[in-house]
C-alpha cells in the first residue's frame, strides 16, 4: 500500500469554488461541515515524520440548493507562523524534533530563562515571556468542556498454545 500522498502538501484555495458533482445533492441539506486535519508536511528542506504532525488544514463543505462549494486554508496558529518565518520547522511535534537554533551555542540552550512567569488577576490567569508580551490562558474550563475523559484501552488477551 503506498501512503506517499498522505503525506502531500496542499494548498490553501483562498476562494469558495462551487463543486463538479457526480451525483446529486438533496434540496433539503444545508448547512456547512467542517474538516481538521494535517495539510503541510514539508516546509523547506525539513519534513514532518509523523502524520500527527503536518499542519493544520481547515476545509469548509457549503451545502446549499442541491449544490456543494469548497474552500480551505491553513490555520495560521503561532507555530504555523514561526515556521513559515523561518522556512524550515522550528517548533517541536509529537513525531518530529526541531533543530536547534544555530545562533545558539550548546550551553545556551540548557540556560532556564527566570522572567517567564504567571500573573493570577481576577478571573484570568496571563503568561508573561521574555518579550514582555503578555497571553491571556483559560483558566475554568467547565463551560467549554463537557467532558474530558477517555474510554477504557480495549484489550483483548491471546489465548495460550499448549506445546
Amino acid at each position: 500500500m503506498d501512503f506517499k500522498r498522505l503525506f502531500e502538501n496542499y494548498e490553501n484555495t483562498g476562494k469558495v469554488e462551487e463543486c463538479e458533482l457526480k451525483g446529486h445533492v438533496p434540496s433539503w441539506l444545508k448547512g456547512t461541515m467542517l474538516r481538521n486535519g494535517p495539510g503541510m508536511f514539508k516546509i523547506g528542506d525539513t519534513e514532518y515524520r509523523h502524520w500527527f504532525d503536518g499542519m493544520a488544514y481547515i476545509q469548509r463543505y457549503h451545502f446549499v440548493d442541491g449544490k456543494m462549494f469548497y474552500s480551505a486554508r491553513y490555520l495560521e496558529s503561532d507555530d504555523y507562523k514561526k515556521n513559515m518565518k523561518a522556512q524550515r520547522i522550528v517548533a517541536t511535534s509529537f513525531g518530529t524534533r526541531t533543530f536547534p537554533d544555530p545562533c545558539k551555542t550548546i550551553f545556551q540552550r540548557f540556560v532556564e530563562n527566570s522572567r517567564k512567569t504567571r500573573i493570577a488577576k481576577e478571573e484570568s490567569c496571563y503568561h508573561c515571556n521574555e518579550l514582555h508580551t503578555r497571553r491571556k490562558l483559560l483558566r475554568n474550563l467547565n463551560d467549554r468542556i463537557a467532558s474530558a475523559r477517555t474510554p477504557p484501552p480495549l484489550y483483548r488477551p491471546m489465548p495460550c498454545k499448549n506445546t
